[in-house]
């Protein structure tokens, strides 16, 4: 695809990185000029290191800014005839039709909250409440309809005794591993449960959701 192809919206989206990733737009242009060279993967990485790398890579990669170009006519009308659609073709290409820009979706209101790799020991374990997390299924159809119904619940759940939240089953953490198989719903005691256990399994009551902790009271599969 070549340049005229698309549109560059690094000047348009700059004065938001502070808002959005915390990032003063000076900041990132320096972290770009050298993310090849410190986010390059060295030997000795494992597998967890050199996707972290490639991920920051990606997000300090100007080129992620180029978006393809594109130009519309709503009125489908007016391109009944060849002259007509040549005509349009040739106003795009010339620039005297404006870009189009293709809105997002409408954002449902979520009242769980999101955690991932890194936030989930601070959002889960370090709470002092019971913590209700539902570790979906990255592909929407998979999840069988659970996600919305465990938002409704989440409307009506008092979330200053009872955290609900929900958490991407492809993350990865140093505190939580995923169970096989998803969705599941995983119910986080406030308390240390072991004592519950007369004979703990190996590697802890998390197994295998994790051997850090000993607050998981119960996991659902889905």
């Amino acid at each position: 695809m070549g340049k005229d192809s698309q549109v560059d919206c690094l000047k348009e989206y700059l004065p938001a990185l502070e808002k959005i990733e915390g990032l003063s737009p000076a900041e990132f242009m320096e972290k770009a000029k050298n993310a090849e060279k410190e986010f390059a993967p060295v030997r000795g990485d494992d597998e967890a290191a050199t996707n972290a790398k490639q991920h920051m890579s990606i997000v300090f990669n100007e080129g992620r800014f180029e978006m393809q170009a594109i130009h519309a006519e709503t009125n489908p009308e007016a391109l009944h005839s060849a002259d007509s659609l040549i005509k349009f073709v040739n106003e795009s290409l010339s620039g005297e039709r404006p870009h189009h820009w293709l809105s997002e979706n409408h954002m449902k209101e979520k009242k769980s909250v999101k955690v991932v790799g890194d936030s989930l020991k601070a959002h889960i374990y370090d709470t002092k409440r019971d913590a209700l997390l539902l570790v979906y299924h990255p592909i929407a159809h998979k999840n069988r309809g659970l996600k919305e119904r465990f938002e409704a619940f989440a409307k009506t759940v008092d979330q200053d005794k009872l955290l609900i939240a929900r958490y991407n089953g492809v993350n990865e953490s140093p505190v939580f591993k995923s169970p096989a198989k998803l969705p599941a719903i995983v119910h986080f005691s406030s308390v240390d449960v072991s004592a519950e256990e007369e004979e703990k399994p190996a590697g802890g009551v998390d197994a295998p959701f994790g051997t850090t902790t000993s607050r998981v009271k119960e996991a659902i599969e889905y």
